[in-house]
C-alpha cells in the first residue's frame, strides 16, 4: 500500500516538476521514457515499495523487457542520461509521501538489457553501454564502503564543486583550476562478485568478469554457485596513469542483479527437433541413448547405460530423498576413461563440470573461505559450480583426505558448508557425480575388487553404482578398439547433430519431467529385487552373530533412484514396473561384479559399508573373543584351530598379513596377535 491512505500510483497521478519534463524533451526519446516509465509494472511497483519501507528499501526498477527493443537500445546507449530522469521521475512520485526522501538516496536498478553478452564478449567498445551479462557467481567478497561521490572546496576562489568517484583523484576547480581540498564525502556499500561462463556456454577455460554491486545490490542473496544475471556497464580496469605498453581487465558496474532460481539452462527446442525426441524416447530407450554416449569409445556397454541414466538424473530434490545418481568407474589404465568423463561433461550433459582431482586448487572440489588481497573470501569450487548439473571427477584416489571428507556432504545432501574466519554459509551443490579412479596397484591384480579400491569406505557408499573396466588382451575386442580410433579421427557431421540432440533430449526430460511418480508395480518390483537379496543373508552366517548383508538400504534407494530416471529418459511421468527391472539388472551387474566376498563369491555390501571383507571381519571378530582368554596375545596355532572350517591356513596368514599392515591387528610378539584398539 502507499501511504496512509491506501492510493495506488497507476501512471503519474502527480504531475511532474517542470525541470524533469524539460529533461526529457532534451533527450531524443526522453518523451517516451516518461510514457513507458507510467505503464511499467516494475517501475511503479518498486516506487510504491520505495514509499512503503525507505529507508530499508530505496531502489526503483527499470525493467527494459517492459520496453520495446528500439527504446530498449536507446536507453543501453545513453543510460546515465536516463538514469537521472527516472530518478527525479522516481523522486516526484515519492516525495508527497515521503518528503525525507532526497534524489541522492534513491538507487536506479537497470534489468534485462537488449544488450545481451556472453563474458568472453564484453569489450572496449561496451564500455558505458548498458549490457546484461548471465554467469555462475565464483567468488563473492566481504561488503565494503567506497566513495561514490565528493564535494570539494577551492583554496583560491571560494567555489564548491562536486566530483564523481572516477574525477576524485586530482580534482581540480571548474573555474579556476586550482586543486580542490575534499569537505564532504558520499559513502556507498560495496561488495564484489566474480562471474564464471556457465558450464554449458564456456570451452576449455572458462572466462571470468569481476561485477561491483554498489548500494542495495550489495545486500542481495548472491552465494558462490548461483546462476544469476547482472546488468551493467563494462568497465577498464585502470590503476594509476595508463601507460602504453600496460594491458588491462575489463570488470562490470552492476546496475541490477537477477537470481535465477533454477540452475539448470531451459533448451530451446525446434518442432523438429521436439519429434525427433519423442522418437527417441519411445519403447526403452535405453540401448539407443547409451550408443549415443561416447560413440568413438568402443565397448563400455554397461557403463554407458549407467552413464546415460545419470545424465537423466539430473533434477532438482523435493523432500529428504536424493534424486542424483553418482557412478565410480574404476580400471586399468588406458581404458579410456579418462575421454569417457570429459564427454559427458562436456558434450552431453546441459550443464556439466570436468575436473581432475590431482590438480584442484583453491577451494578444492566444493567451496572454502579463501585469503585474497581483499580479505576473506567465499569461492565455489567445482561441486557448488555444476548445481544442477553433472560433475566429472578424474582421479578420484588422487584427490587429498580434505577434499574428498567435504564430498561426503556434497553427494549426499547436495549441500556444502563452510565455517572459516567468520565466514558461515550453506551453498548448493546439487549435482550427479560420475568420478573414475585406478585400482590401489595401479591395475587389477585378482578378482578381489572391492579390496583394491583405495577410497575410504564412507565415500564408497555413497556411490550408487561401482563399475570396473579392464585392459586384457582380445584379439577380436582390441582390432574393434583400434577401428573405433580410426574412425574417431574421421567424424562425421552427423555425430554433431546426434551430441546436440541428446543434450537438448536430456535437458528436455529433466526440465519438465522432473516430477515422476511410482506405480504399485514398479514398487513391487523394487521390493521383491530386494527382499529376495536379503532373505539370502540368513545363511551367510559368520562366526557368532556376524552377519554378511548381501544388499542394504544404500542399494534400494539406488534402485529407486535409477528406476525413476529411466522413466524420465522414456518421457514418462509414471515410473512402470520395466523401469523397476531396468533398475536391478543393472544393480545386479554391480552387486556380482563388485561386491562378491573374494573367498565364498557370495555378495557382501558390508564390504562397502565398513571396508573390511568378511573374512577380515571373521578374523578380527575372532581376535576379540580369544583376546579375552588371552590379553598377551592369542597364539597363531589357537586361531587357526577356530578359523580351520572357515578359512584355509594359507589364506588366513595372507589376510593376517593384510590386516597387519592396515594397522587393524598388532604382533606383541611373535606368533601373537591382538585386535589393535581402533578395530575395538
Amino acid at each position: 500500500m502507499v501511504g496512509d491512505s491506501g492510493e495506488s500510483l497507476k501512471g503519474f497521478d502527480v504531475e511532474l516538476p517542470e525541470e524533469v519534463t524539460k529533461r526529457a524533451r532534451e533527450l531524443e526519446f526522453g518523451e517516451e521514457v516518461l510514457r513507458w516509465l507510467g505503464r511499467s509494472e516494475a517501475f511503479l511497483e518498486s516506487v510504491e515499495r520505495v514509499i512503503d519501507e525507505f529507508p530499508r528499501w530505496r531502489t526503483v526498477v527499470v525493467d527494459l523487457s517492459e520496453a520495446g527493443r528500439e527504446l530498449g537500445l536507446w536507453v543501453a546507449e545513453h543510460v546515465e542520461e536516463v538514469e537521472e530522469l527516472v530518478r527525479e521521475v522516481a523522486l516526484a512520485l515519492v516525495r508527497p509521501y515521503r518528503p525525507e526522501v532526497d534524489g541522492g538516496r534513491l538507487a536506479v536498478e537497470f534489468r534485462e538489457s537488449p544488450l545481451r553478452l556472453e563474458i568472453e564478449d564484453v569489450g572496449v567498445w561496451f564500455t558505458d553501454r548498458l549490457v546484461t551479462v548471465e554467469g555462475i557467481v565464483r567468488r563473492v567478497t566481504e561488503r565494503r564502503a567506497r566513495v561514490e561521490w565528493a564535494v570539494y572546496k577551492c583554496p583560491r576562489c571560494k567555489r564548491t564543486f562536486r566530483a564523481s568517484r572516477e574525477d576524485l583523484e586530482g580534482a581540480r576547480c571548474p573555474r579556476c583550476g586550482r586543486e580542490g581540498v575534499p569537505e564532504e564525502v558520499f559513502l556507498v556499500d560495496c561488495r564484489r562478485i566474480v562471474l564464471q561462463e556457465l558450464p554449458e556456454e564456456a570451452g576449455e577455460q572458462p572466462r571470468t568478469i569481476e561485477a561491483v554491486l554498489p548500494d542495495d545490490l550489495s545486500y542481495r542473496d548472491v552465494r558462490p554457485g548461483d546462476r544469476v544475471r547482472v546488468t551493467g556497464r563494462p568497465r577498464v580496469r585502470l590503476e594509476g596513469s595508463p601507460r602504453p605498453d600496460e594491458e588491462y581487465e575489463f570488470s562490470l558496474e552492476a546496475c541490477g542483479l537477477r537470481r535465477l532460481n533454477d540452475p539448470r539452462p531451459e533448451p530451446e527446442l525446434s518442432r523438429e527437433e521436439l519429434e525427433e525426441i519423442l522418437e527417441l524416447a519411445e519403447g526403452d530407450p535405453l540401448e539407443r541413448v547409451a550408443e549415443l554416449v561416447a560413440p568413438h569409445l568402443h565397448g563400455m556397454e554397461t557403463i554407458k547405460r549407467a552413464v546415460a541414466l545419470q545424465l537423466f538424473s539430473c533434477v532438482p530434490e523435493r523432500g529428504r530423498a536424493r534424486e542424483r545418481v553418482h557412478v565410480l568407474v574404476v580400471g586399468d589404465p588406458a581404458t579410456a576413461k579418462t575421454q569417457l568423463l570429459q564427454y559427458v561433461a562436456e558434450e552431453l550433459a546441459p550443464k556439466g563440470v570436468y575436473v581432475s582431482a590431482q590438480h584442484v586448487t583453491g577451494p578444492g572440489l566444493t567451496a572454502a573461505a579463501v585469503r585474497t588481497e581483499e580479505g576473506w573470501v567465499l569461492e565455489a569450487g567445482p561441486a557448488v559450480l555444476a548445481d544442477g548439473g553433472l560433475l566429472a571427477i578424474d582421479e578420484l584416489d588422487k584427490a587429498t583426505p580434505n577434499d574428498l571428507n567435504a564430498m561426503l556432504e556434497a553427494m549426499e545432501s547436495g549441500k556444502v558448508s563452510v565455517a572459516k574466519a567468520g565466514i558461515t554459509a550453506t551453498l548448493n551443490a546439487r549435482c550427479a557425480v560420475l568420478a573414475a579412479a585406478n585400482p590401489e596397484a595401479g591395475r587389477w591384480q585378482g578378482d578381489h575388487p572391492i579390496e583394491e579400491i583405495n577410497l575410504d569406505p564412507a565415500l564408497l557408499s555413497r556411490f550408487d553404482l561401482i563399475l570396473p573396466t579392464h585392459d586384457h588382451p582380445e584379439p577380436e575386442r582390441d582390432e574393434r578398439i583400434l577401428e573405433a580410433m580410426a574412425a574417431a579421427h574421421e567424424e562425421e557431421p552427423e555425430r554433431d547433430e546426434e551430441r546436440t540432440l541428446l543434450r537438448k533430449y536430456v535437458a528436455h526430460a529433466v526440465q519438465h519431467y522432473d516430477r515422476v511418480k511410482m506405480t504399485n508395480e514398479a514398487l513391487e518390483t523394487i521390493k521383491e529385487w530386494y527382499l529376495d537379496w536379503r532373505e539370502r543373508c540368513a545363511d551367510l552366517l559368520d562366526e557368532g552373530e556376524l552377519r554378511t548383508l548381501p544388499v542394504t538400504r544404500r542399494q534400494a534407494g539406488a534402485a529407486l533412484r535409477l528406476a525413476r530416471a529411466h522413466a524420465r529418459m522414456r518421457l514418462s511421468r509414471l515410473v512402470e514396473e520395466e523401469d523397476a527391472r531396468t533398475a536391478t539388472r543393472l544393480l545386479d551387474r554391480y552387486i556380482k561384479n563388485i561386491l562378491r566376498d573374494p573367498d565364498t563369491g557370495d555378495p557382501d555390501a558390508d564390504t562397502l559399508e565398513t571396508g573390511h571383507t568378511r573374512p577380515h571381519r571373521l578374523i578380527l571378530r575372532t581376535l576379540h573373543r580369544l583376546a579375552r582368554q588371552h590379553p598377551h596375545g592369542v597364539p597363531k596355532r589357537e586361531l587357526v584351530e577356530h578359523l580351520r572350517h572357515h578359512l584355509p591356513r594359507e589364506r588366513l596368514e595372507e589376510l593376517l598379513q593384510e590386516l597387519e599392515q592396515k594397522h587393524l591387528i598388532i604382533t606383541p610378539r611373535p606368533g601373537h596377535y591382538l585386535p589393535a584398539k581402533r578395530s575395538g
